[in-house]
């Protein structure tokens, strides 16, 4: 029995189709590169853990936050993250990623989204569900409409409308079950 041959041509394969994999085929394809997104499982799982998700993002200075009078900015956030994170005194890379979110959370993720029809619910909670210390002292957790299905969802339609289509290729494990084959293409 013969071995079923294909080839596949991209100048980015990207490894796993959670969100931090389709935002990255988003962008690169948005940028006019060619890629090819493999996962693991199988079509209906696209999105990982974050499909599965409540939805909640961490961010900083937002809209919601100024219309419920919500005195947020990225001094405090960086100031509040310090005083939860228990960094060590060689955790120089981790303190500058948690500084880096704080300066830039509302640009990088909250305008991305925003840019992709993802709606966050009008209200802003704790993620500490009201707990005001140690961490953050203000709220900052946004809920998605449409929880973690949406994000993904909607990051798939983004996708689908670039003129570069993002070419996946699900592979389910045969450890699942499954095998090597083509689920989905936008080309």
């Amino acid at each position: 029995m013969g071995t079923a041959h294909a080839d596949y041509r991209a100048d980015i394969v990207i490894a796993g189709g959670g969100l931090a994999g389709l935002v990255a085929a988003y962008d690169l394809i948005s940028a006019g590169k060619k890629v090819l997104l493999l996962d693991k499982d199988k079509q209906d799982k696209l999105g990982g853990l974050a499909r599965e998700s409540f939805g909640g993002v961490h961010l900083i200075g937002t809209p919601h936050q100024r219309r419920a009078g919500i005195r947020d900015t990225p001094e405090l956030a960086w100031r509040d993250w310090e005083s939860y994170a228990a960094f060590g005194s060689d955790d120089d890379w981790p303190r500058r990623w948690a500084r880096f979110y704080c300066e830039n959370s509302l640009e990088y993720i909250f305008h991305y989204l925003d840019e992709k029809q993802i709606k966050f619910l009008p209200v802003v909670n704790w993620p500490e569900r009201g707990v005001f210390a140690p961490g953050n002292s203000v709220p900052r957790w946004h809920i998605t409409w449409g929880t973690g299905a949406e994000i993904i969802a909607r990051l798939r339609t983004a996708a689908k409308m670039t003129p570069i289509r993002l070419k996946c290729l699900f592979m389910c494990c045969p450890s699942f079950g499954g095998t090597l084959a083509p689920i989905e293409w936008y080309a």
